[in-house]
């Protein structure tokens, strides 16, 4: 039955868990009516879960439309993670994941798996909504092999990862820490974790260089690099609706330059660009404001 939580009305919701496509048991929240044909798979940002925007985007949710929230394998620092399999006397193996030692490409396990599951339900046109870390996990698995029940995507808080170190961390810590990453990764130790006193951020020596340097695959939004063409991003050809925080706290640049930006690298007919005023990252206070960006672009 629906409910109301303070001003927040929740539609019905029911506990899931699904598998994504190599066997790692996830664990979700599908809110809206059971047999509606049309969701929104929501992918959270760094260490966030199937907890994570639900002032946002949980009222999307009604007789037409699903929303979908689940804790891929970034979410919390450090998790563990049951992977089916029937070789095992259990029925599965535990493995140690989180963001801190996440794996960015495998992204595309998770967010099938999802979309699989949904599909199964009998959902046929699906809406990505990635909030932070999750805009580049849709971006990449959009620019992949995107299944075709995928009709667009909504990108919120969309910054580089790369660009907000660089502004924001003293220049010499970072290097010395890109240094001393590189070296595990090269000894064959690429899920360890970085030294505290060298990075405190509690990543792995693979992650970290994921997250902070201009080559890595999780790099997309490229405007940090004015040389560098966003490939990634340009393979992507479904419709984007892109919602930027006026003060989010990671960006390196005045967010209407963000925007800009995404102006100038994607075709005008594939997106839509609003900032939201005041907003910071995790749009706190600012539900209302951002589902209406949505509903103005996608019915």
């Amino acid at each position: 039955m629906p409910v109301t939580i303070g001003t927040m009305h929740i539609p019905q919701c029911q506990p899931v868990s699904f598998l994504s496509t190599d066997q790692l048991q996830l664990k979700g929240l599908l809110f809206g009516n059971a047999e509606a044909v049309s969701a929104y798979i929501v992918i959270h940002g760094l260490t966030g879960s199937a907890f994570s925007q639900h002032e946002t985007v949980v009222p999307l949710a009604n007789e037409r439309t699903q929303v979908l929230t689940f804790s891929n394998r970034g979410h919390d620092k450090i998790a563990y993670f049951k992977r089916t399999d029937p070789n095992s006397e259990k029925g599965y193996v535990s493995e140690k994941i989180g963001e801190a030692h996440e794996v960015f490409t495998e992204c595309i396990h998770d967010i099938q798996g999802a979309i699989t599951f949904l599909e199964e339900r009998g959902v046929q046109a699906i809406h990505l909504v990635g909030h932070s870390t999750g805009c580049h996990k849709a971006m990449y698995y959009l620019s992949q092999k995107p299944s075709k029940s995928v009709k667009g995507a909504v990108l919120l808080c969309p910054l580089s990862d790369y660009a907000y170190f660089r502004y924001s961390l003293d220049e010499a810590i970072m290097s010395n820490a890109i240094t001393i990453a590189q070296k595990m990764v090269g000894a064959g130790k690429p899920h360890e974790l970085l030294p505290l006193d060298i990075w405190p951020g509690l990543e792995d020596a693979q992650r970290f260089l994921s997250l902070a340097t201009p080559d890595s695959e999780e790099e997309i939004f490229t405007y940090a690099q004015p040389d560098k063409e966003p490939e990634t991003l340009q393979k992507v050809t479904v419709s984007l609706n892109i919602i930027l925080a006026e003060q989010d706290e990671a960006r390196d640049r005045p967010i209407t330059e963000i925007g800009e930006w995404f102006k100038t690298v994607l075709p005008e007919e594939q997106i839509k660009v609003s900032i939201i005023p005041g907003a910071t990252h995790n749009l706190i206070g600012k539900g209302e404001e951002v589902r209406e960006g949505i509903k103005l672009y996608i019915p």
